[in-house]
């Protein structure tokens, strides 16, 4: 729970029973889970607040037990306060909203390559084609170079 959001006992202990269960793979807790509450080994606690004192960091590390676990703390920077950062996310921000991907260069060379390698691989599904399995080898050989398959019907006269 936070000053903007409010969870009552009922919803804190099924996120918890999920958690310890397997139901769910992520679980993020205040400091309030630090003592006291059954908190199964994680393989994975990452600290976003300073700790106050030795039991935050042992509590902390003691939920990050398993064999290759990691325990992260994150600390504010003097050289980069959270205002700093805040700007910074903004102006990232407003640039990822004036991304305009038809504007982007494609690097056609690469695409082709890749296209040939693709092409080059699903030689063999062009193999022994019979009436019975054309369109499924062909169905395959599209799935395999990414090839779009269409229908096309042109009308011939027989002028």
């Amino acid at each position: 729970a936070t000053c903007t959001l409010r969870l009552n006992k009922t919803s804190c202990e099924e996120s918890l029973q999920a958690f310890r269960s397997g139901k769910a793979n992520l679980l993020i807790t205040t400091n309030v889970a630090e003592e006291g509450i059954d908190i199964p080994a994680a393989n994975c606690v990452i600290y976003f607040d300073a700790m106050n004192h030795a039991v935050s960091y042992v509590q902390g590390r003691g939920r990050a037990r398993q064999a290759e676990s990691s325990f992260v703390i994150l600390q504010e920077r003097n050289d980069r306060p959270a205002t700093l950062l805040a700007h910074e996310e903004k102006e990232q921000h407003d640039i990822a909203s004036s991304f305009i991907p038809s504007n982007d260069v494609v690097n056609t060379d690469a695409l082709a390559v890749g296209q040939e390698a693709r092409e080059r691989n699903a030689q063999p599904l062009l193999q022994n084609f019979t009436k019975n399995n054309s369109l499924q080898k062909l169905q395959e050989y599209c799935q395999k170079t990414k090839a779009i398959l269409t229908d096309t019907f042109v009308e011939k006269s027989l002028d």
